[in-house]
């Protein structure tokens, strides 16, 4: 008569301890940056346009489950997105098409702290698969690109050049993916998120080869959609 017992012991044990292999986990991310609205803009008529290009994301994400469900999560992000110079060249042509002109640019730069509240639900009877949102908020660090624009006129070159600047700001991101368990501890996250922020850049100088010089302040709104793979720890 005792064995039922034991049975339905051993099964209690046996679900509470798949449960705690999966209360939290470590993981490693990185993918592709893909900017949106003003930030990707091209449009030189658009003071907001940022002309980022495709960029990188590298994520370090901690998450903890409060209940079954949903829990609390904390990501460190660095993103880097590249500048297409091509529509400042073209402006400039457009304008002085007796001259010759290049630009070199470097990127736009991010490194942010957030945190906020997730949610996995399992996707199968095992849970070795779940799909899982997120929602953040936090601050991130913002550099903008230092870019140089060159001319050539009758064997005459010069140049302008508007520095690099730092900003920091209140950022959001809302995401979703899946995560796929690996045996007893290890995890594949698959993840599609929207990072929102608009620092403003103080004080950023031009100058130009002739010995022009004069500051400028402006806002940058960022908007970028980003698709992160990773392999994380979980427990």
């Amino acid at each position: 008569m005792k064995t039922p017992f034991y049975i339905s012991l051993f099964l209690l044990f046996a679900i509470d301890n798949g449960f705690s292999q999966d209360k939290g986990y470590f993981a490693v991310s990185l993918g592709p940056s893909f900017p949106t609205g003003d930030f990707g803009s091209k449009d030189i008529n658009n003071s907001a346009a940022g002309l980022a290009t495709t960029g990188a994301i590298f994520d370090l994400t901690f998450a903890q489950k409060f209940g079954k469900n949903f829990g609390m999560t904390i990501i460190l992000r660095g993103q880097a997105n590249g500048v297409d110079a091509q529509p400042l060249i073209d402006e400039l042509y457009n304008q002085s098409p007796q001259a010759s002109w290049s630009a070199d640019s470097e990127t736009w730069g991010i490194g942010g702290f957030m945190g906020g509240l997730y949610g996995s639900f399992p996707m199968d009877e095992n849970g070795k698969a779940n799909f899982e949102t997120r929602a953040m908020f936090g601050y991130i660090s913002a550099t903008s690109p230092e870019i140089t624009v060159y001319g050539n006129y009758l064997g005459t070159t010069f140049w302008v050049r508007t520095e690099s600047a730092n900003a920091g700001a209140f950022a959001y991101l809302f995401g979703a993916g899946f995560k796929f368990n690996l045996g007893k501890h290890l995890c594949i996250l698959t993840n599609l998120d929207y990072l929102g922020a608009t620092p403003e850049f103080l004080d950023v100088a031009t100058y130009s080869s002739i010995g022009d010089y004069q500051t400028n302040s402006y806002q940058q709104k960022y908007g970028t959609v980003n698709v992160g793979v990773g392999l994380g720890y979980r427990w």
